[in-house]
């Protein structure tokens, strides 16, 4: 999820490293929690069973759990009482469960996991100690800084889960469900890639369109498409046309994910937009929630950038498994990656374009692209709840709300492919010229650029300027191209037909339900 943490991450964007903080374990006898230090040594409050604390954004943060408030060891006033003791001791605590021990950066860690659909291990948090950035020092006042040092925020730790069976994790029904939704996926990819229009770069487009806009970043077809030719056409088209990019990047990497083809991903999305963060983790804090100045109070604080590079190498691990349904893989993937959140920005649709990567390299997607953003669209709150129930050790909702946006991607799809071919059908009565003309391989393409110039169409067809202009003359008398612009110097022309389609595509994608 990125939301609102975009405005607050750029605060920190030049943060030097050095953000020291003690790693403190609060958690319930009964539940799956994950616990260590450099010293390998824990300090643990024992609740009763079914208590285990979800991640609280700082202490006595008015959005964390009742339970977790109370076990919180750094309001004494409230707290059970805690224990130190080394992991030999802590161990006949857990005898019934099977405890997975890691090492990594000099740190123990444990994650216990009892196999019980929806016990899935939740996400922990550590104190992390807050210091002003350099570059806000005498711009806030010292009162305010004085009382943000004196507390820590509570950071997540994301759960190591490059080994875990998600179905021991899902209810029977929801793997069905999951199963039953990527078949249609797969059938789905077939379909459209016999059709006579070039589907895959029109449904390319319209995700990008739908994974922007859960993020409030909206633009209209003919803008997106005017963008993607390198005209002006408003910052937030230029901003969607990059996300196409970086999706296409997505789907042109071969093989399983890698982290440099995460990197890459990111880059192409921001290298224009934001180049000083494009292609690079990200070196301090972000949060999502209220706060502008720093974490305290956040709704949601993902791990300390020092954890970022372990967390994301656990992922792509996960992510390289074939043993699984690549829905379910490529939901989980996700929402793991959000919990990471390894950017300082473009966190939302750069791992929404990874579950893309996940569907291909798996095979149920190996033609186009399913718009699954833009079934999530209909309910983006649903899949907001699906992410945190994720972090809180469910993973149920997450696979679920995947799989029927899955399903919604691909009824609203085909209608966009039913769409499309009507109007090539009526073309085809209408373009008076040979079918291996360059006046029809331009038509062709109006599906995947329905905005053009006489330069654009003189590079695509490989013509000279009176040829492009041939071209376009055809297809404007035929009614498949529109004048776009009175200025004879910078004309452009556009498919009107074309456009309508996406936008009506694009409609639908915010309805709930399709029917």
């Amino acid at each position: 999820m990125e939301l609102e943490a975009t405005s607050a991450a750029q605060i920190y964007r030049r943060r030097p490293p050095g953000y020291p903080g003690a790693f403190s374990v609060v958690g319930g006898s009964d539940n799956p929690a994950t616990w260590g230090d450099t010293q390998g040594r824990m300090s643990v409050s024992h609740g009763g069973p079914g208590d285990f604390p979800r991640v609280t954004a700082s202490t006595g943060a008015p959005r964390a759990l009742p339970r977790a408030t109370a076990l919180n060891p750094r309001r004494p006033e409230t707290a059970a009482p805690a224990s130190t003791a080394t992991l030999d001791s802590v161990r006949p605590l857990f005898k019934d469960r099977a405890i997975v021990l890691n090492k990594r950066s000099g740190a123990s860690r444990m994650s216990e996991h009892s196999g019980q659909p929806g016990e899935w291990p939740a996400v922990s948090d550590e104190d992390v100690r807050w210091t002003l950035p350099a570059e806000l020092e005498g711009r806030v006042a010292i009162t305010d800084v004085v009382r943000l040092e004196a507390r820590p925020y509570r950071a997540a730790i994301a759960p190591t889960i490059a080994d875990l069976d998600p179905y021991r994790y899902l209810t029977a029904a929801r793997a069905d469900d999951a199963a039953s939704a990527a078949a249609e996926i797969s059938a789905f990819d077939r379909d459209v890639a016999d059709l006579p229009v070039p589907m895959p770069a029109v449904l390319l487009r319209t995700e990008s369109a739908s994974s922007s806009q859960i993020e409030h970043l909206t633009a209209n077809a003919r803008n997106l498409a005017t963008a993607a030719l390198g005209l002006r056409a408003g910052e937030n088209a230029e901003v969607v046309a990059d996300n196409a990019a970086a999706m296409r990047r997505a789907l042109d990497l071969a093989g399983p994910l890698t982290r440099d083809q995460i990197l890459s991903i990111h880059e192409t999305l921001l290298r224009r937009s934001d180049p000083e963060i494009a292609g690079s983790f990200r070196t301090g804090p972000v949060w999502i929630g209220r706060p502008d100045l720093s974490p305290h109070g956040a709704d949601f604080i993902p791990p300390r950038w020092e954890r970022v590079e372990d967390s994301v190498s656990d992922l792509v691990a996960f992510a390289a498994r074939r043993d699984m349904n690549g829905l379910v893989q490529g939901a989980l993937a996700h929402a793991q990656f959000e919990t990471i959140h390894p950017f300082a920005d473009g966190n939302g649709r750069t791992g929404r374009a990874i579950v893309h990567s996940i569907l291909r390299a798996t095979g149920f997607a190996r033609h186009t692209t399913v718009p699954v953003s833009s079934g999530l669209l209909g309910d983006t709150g649903g899949y907001f709840r699906a992410l945190t129930s994720y972090r809180e050790g469910d993973i149920d909702p997450i696979v679920a709300t995947f799989a029927g946006a899955a399903r919604r991607a691909v009824a609203n799809g085909r209608q966009l492919a039913a769409d499309t071919a009507a109007i090539h059908e009526e073309w085809q009565r209408a373009i008076r010229a040979r079918r291996d003309s360059g006046a029809w391989r331009l038509a062709d393409h109006l599906f995947a650029q329905p905005v053009v110039n006489s330069a654009y169409v003189e590079r695509f067809l490989g013509s000279s300027r009176q040829g492009a202009f041939n071209a376009i003359a055809t297809l404007v008398t035929a009614g498949a191209l529109h004048h776009g612009s009175a200025d004879r110097r910078n004309q452009v022309w556009h498919s009107r037909e074309v456009l309508d389609a996406m936008d009506a595509f694009a409609a639908r994608a915010t309805r709930r339900n399709l029917g």
